[in-house]
């Protein structure tokens, strides 16, 4: 573990040693900052370095920092919790029922289920359920985008949807 003194605080940062061409920064959501280096490069460059780079890790502390306090993550599947879907929040209603199943309905998103406080299930529907309108979704775009390049006698594409566990290609708008 390294340290750098920049204003009235410091910046923590692990430091890696990797084959790499450029000096890469990484800060996590856990606070961490990693830095990863090839051997050649002088621990007096890369302080340098990030101390350019100084404000910038501090507004991404920061950011997590306040993120982690809401953690939105941590859902418990209970009436009038927000979820997003397609752009918008939209609250849960969560009815007991004799069937198991999800519906969006009038601007809520209905979790039909046997027990109420059984978080497993109710976490499996709505996962289940973005799953599905998602499939749904992304097919009718697809078809609708083909319907322009089929006179080209292109393959219609494939898709699959995945759990990823990092966010690819996330955009900031400062």
């Amino acid at each position: 573990m390294h340290s750098i003194s920049y204003g009235n605080s410091t910046i923590d940062f692990t430091l890696n040693r990797k084959k790499v061409k450029n000096i890469n920064l990484t800060v996590k959501p856990n606070l961490e900052v990693i830095v990863s280096a090839n051997d050649e490069v002088p621990l007096e460059y890369i302080e340098k370095f990030i101390l350019s780079k100084a404000s910038w890790i501090e507004k991404k502390l920061n950011y997590y920092k306040r993120t982690q306090k809401i953690d939105m993550g941590k859902k418990q599947y209970i009436s009038g919790e927000s979820f997003k879907y397609l752009g918008r929040q939209y609250r849960l209603k969560v009815i007991p029922s004799d069937e198991e199943y999800v519906k969006y309905f009038r601007g809520y998103i209905h979790l039909y289920v046997k027990d109420k406080e059984n978080y497993v299930v109710k976490k499996q529907l709505i996962d289940d359920w973005y799953m599905k309108r998602s499939k749904i979704i992304y097919q009718d775009s697809i078809d609708r985008m083909y319907r322009l390049v089929e006179p080209y006698k292109i393959n219609k594409p494939k898709f699959t949807i995945r759990k990823m566990n990092k966010r690819w290609g996330s955009c900031y708008i400062n």
